[in-house]
């Protein structure tokens, strides 16, 4: 009797398993790339709502709407093509990978940036004042200089050495 009722339990099993019906490919299909795309513009929204929410707050930025306006995707378009992706696990496993890869490659960009960054600090306060203020002064008006369009077939002027003027 036991042998038997298990033998049922296990065909009700597995005759429950064999109706399942997948999701049929939405026609408004985010495609993989900009899925990626997507999803680290959600993953940067989030970590600095997170890490600035009185200013989330205070100017009033609806997330989600920022970003269905920037892909031009709406809530139910994502929503559809997440679902689909979630039940191709092999595509939704690319679509992650990728979308970790570039994050930490962003957060190696990040990091060395600020390290650059924390280094010219620390060169500038271990100066005197006075040159501190004139090294900055120097940088800022070489940064600006550099961020100039140039147009395409044009010539810098060379730059000028202290021999070259007359005092």
């Amino acid at each position: 009797m036991r042998s038997f009722l298990l033998l049922l339990v296990l065909f009700v099993s597995l005759a429950a398993c064999q109706d399942v019906k997948r999701m049929e490919k939405p026609d408004n299909l985010i495609p993989k790339e900009k899925m990626v795309d997507v999803l680290i513009e959600l993953a940067l929204i989030r970590g600095a709502k997170t890490t600035n929410r009185s200013m989330f707050l205070q100017l009033d930025i609806d997330q989600g709407k920022y970003v269905w306006d920037r892909f031009d995707i709406d809530s139910l378009q994502f929503a559809e093509s997440s679902n689909y992706y979630a039940e191709n696990y092999d595509q939704y496993l690319e679509i992650y990978l990728e979308v970790q890869k570039r994050l930490e490659t962003m957060q190696v960009k990040y990091d060395t940036l600020k390290a650059r960054e924390q280094r010219k600090l620390d060169s500038l306060r271990s100066l005197d004042p006075d040159e501190a203020r004139k090294r900055a002064m120097e940088e800022k008006f070489r940064d600006s200089i550099l961020n100039l369009p140039v147009e395409e077939g044009t010539l810098l002027p060379e730059p000028v050495s202290r021999e070259d003027t007359i005092d």
